[in-house]
């Protein structure tokens, strides 16, 4: 299953992943993410509410494959300590090679795979701790564009590697994350935009085909898809 490296367990990406798997989830993980949306969406996050009906379609996860141990633990959407169902060795070794098993094995290749399918691909990141006078406005590797005083990062195919999807998760990803996978028919024009116009926030939330946010206290995502 794996081997003992200096002392330390360690394992392949392909074996950590046999103790994986997607999960389907109910109605009330789409209300879960409906209030997420609501709550930290920004204007974004109402036109998204306004336009689509999230009942329409579906909302998986990624976990360990014996969570259901424990009655209704995937609806528990607060909580965390999804890793304790997983043997020791493989939580080690999870640890060790800094492998977060929703996210490199699940959440970034969804990503990357949604960038790399049309040249109008595109992922929305909301903020709503960020401002137009903040810093990482400046700094950030992705596009910042601003509508009204939000402020929202766009990432697209010019930086869909895994390294530059963790990089974008972890600069805006927190406890109020909420992202979108969507399509911009002139998406080459709107990155040249400093200031986001309601047409094109109306084109950005209609051709969303998945929206991602945090949970279980951080230890895992929620991933609603268009049906």
């Amino acid at each position: 299953m794996g081997t003992q490296v200096g002392g330390q367990f360690t394992m392949e990406r392909s074996k950590i992943s046999e103790f994986f798997r997607e999960y389907k989830l109910d109605y009330l993980a789409i209300e879960y993410i409906k209030g997420n949306i609501h709550k930290y969406g920004l204007s974004f996050g109402a036109k998204l509410l306004q336009q689509i009906d999230f009942a329409t379609g579906e909302v998986t996860t990624f976990a360990p494959v014996n969570i259901n141990d424990k009655e209704n633990r995937l609806e528990q959407f607060e909580y965390g300590h999804l890793l304790n169902s997983l043997p020791q060795k493989v939580r080690e070794a999870s640890l060790h090679d800094n492998i977060q098993a929703d996210f490199d094995l699940w959440l970034a290749p969804m990503v990357q795979q949604h960038l790399e399918s049309s040249r109008n691909a595109l992922c929305v990141f909301t903020d709503i701790d960020v401002k137009p006078n903040h810093p990482i406005v400046k700094h950030s590797f992705m596009r910042p564009i601003i509508f009204q005083n939000e402020v929202y990062f766009l990432l697209t195919k010019e930086h869909s590697t895994m390294e530059d999807i963790d990089t974008a998760f972890c600069e805006v990803g927190s406890w109020s994350l909420v992202c979108a996978l969507t399509l911009h028919s002139e998406l080459d024009e709107l990155t040249q935009k400093s200031n986001l116009g309601l047409q094109d926030l109306n084109i950005l939330t209609t051709n969303v085909q998945k929206v991602i946010v945090m949970a279980y206290d951080g230890e895992g995502y929620l991933v609603w898809h268009k049906v």
